[in-house]
C-alpha cells in the first residue's frame, strides 16, 4: 500500500489505490503485542467513536508503540505506566482489550463488519458516513 498514484494508470488499477486509502482510513489494529502499533496517530483502541488516543502527546513517548504499555512476562497491561500516562477514561478504554496469553503478532482488521474483513459495500459506507 505504498504505491504512489501517477500520471497515467488504467480506471481499474487507480480503483485499487483509492481502496487502499480507504483500508487504511478504517482499518484498526487488534493489539497483540503491541510493538508494531504507534501509541498516537494508530488507530487501536475498541471505542469506534474514538479509536485513537485523545489525551496530549506525552514528548517522551511520541514515538513509542503500545508494547510500552504491556507487560512482556505476564501479558498484561501495566496498570502503573497507564496511570502515569493517560487519563483514567483513555486507561480504561485501554484495558478493555484483552491480550492473548500466548506470544502473537499484532493484525490489522476492518472494524465496520463483524468478521473483520474489508467488503467493498462497507468501505463504501464508511467513505459516506465516517469521512
Amino acid at each position: 500500500m505504498e504505491t504512489k498514484k501517477g500520471q497515467g494508470g488504467s480506471y481499474a488499477w487507480k480503483s485499487i489505490l483509492i481502496r487502499g486509502e480507504v483500508i487504511l482510513k478504517g482499518a484498526k489494529w487488534r493489539v497483540e503485542n503491541g510493538e508494531p502499533i504507534k501509541l498516537w496517530g494508530d488507530i487501536w483502541l475498541p471505542s469506534l467513536s474514538y479509536p485513537t488516543l485523545q489525551g496530549p502527546l506525552v514528548a517522551e513517548l511520541q514515538e513509542a508503540t503500545v508494547s510500552y504499555l504491556i507487560n512482556p512476562a505476564t501479558r498484561s497491561w501495566d496498570s502503573t505506566t497507564l496511570s502515569r500516562v493517560f487519563s483514567q477514561d483513555e486507561a480504561n478504554e485501554v484495558q478493555k482489550i484483552q491480550l492473548s496469553r500466548q506470544p502473537c503478532d499484532d493484525a490489522l482488521f476492518w472494524s465496520y463488519v463483524e468478521s473483520g474483513i474489508y467488503l467493498a459495500k462497507s468501505g463504501y459506507y464508511f467513505l459516506k458516513t465516517k469521512v
